[in-house]
């Protein structure tokens, strides 16, 4: 009995990380003010297929994860991955590359302080997991956390490219550059796949012809690389 209710108590646990990692991946403005909470509920969220199906596909022959979190931003993204990854049974061990071209976003990612008003609607247990709170305003994320994470600096178009990777997270970036641009980027990333890792997109980025990359669909933003 008690193994079963250690097992219930993980499963929602590794839910509302999985809460946590959708708010972090969907623009805040869209949460806010034209999702409400009844109708985010209706939707199947991301986290659920990458948490359900996309990482044990890639945890099939290795529990070890390479990741790249592209255009981080401030971090929220790659934070999120590292504390949904920490909590994953089949995953033994990971590492994140969080990149973006800003260097004053790059500084506040990796400082990862947060205002108690991103993290309002974070449940308690997950903010006293992950997050010190540092004074009446702020919580920072816990060295736990973040020794799985690697900043740098990053142009998508001039830059060399990460290889051997498992996942790449590039989300809501890809909308300001060109279709030839986008081609080009799409082609890096393939490349930098292993065979058999997954590209995960946003939501207004759908690859129509993936087959021109090597890629083919794996589930609604997610695009797995042809095997060897």
């Amino acid at each position: 009995m008690a193994r079963k209710l250690k097992k219930v108590s993980d499963l929602m646990f590794r839910a509302m990380i999985g809460w946590l990692l959708l708010a972090a991946l969907i623009p805040l403005f869209v949460l806010t003010f034209y999702l409400s909470k009844e109708e985010a509920a209706s939707v199947k969220p991301v986290n659920e297929v990458l948490d359900q199906k996309i990482l044990p596909l890639l945890l099939k022959n290795s529990g070890t994860l390479k990741i790249w979190s592209a255009a981080c931003s401030t971090g929220e993204e790659p934070y999120t991955l590292s504390m949904l990854l920490s909590s994953h049974p089949l995953v033994k061990d990971f590492q994140i590359i969080a990149t973006d071209i800003d260097d004053k976003v790059l500084q506040s990612a990796q400082k990862g302080k947060y205002h108690e008003r991103s993290l309002q609607e974070v449940p308690d247990q997950i903010k006293q997991k992950y997050f010190t709170k540092e004074d009446s305003s702020f919580y920072t994320v816990k060295d736990e956390v973040r020794k799985h994470i690697q900043f740098k600096k990053h142009n998508l178009l001039a830059d060399p490219y990460e290889k051997q990777l498992d996942l790449i997270v590039c989300r809501n970036v890809l909308i300001y550059f060109t279709e030839e641009a986008k081609e080009e980027i799409y082609r890096k990333m393939s490349s930098s796949l292993k065979p058999n890792g997954v590209l995960f997109v946003g939501s207004t980025e759908q690859i129509f012809h993936p087959e021109k990359f090597g890629l083919t669909s794996a589930d609604t933003f997610f695009y797995q690389k042809k095997g060897l």
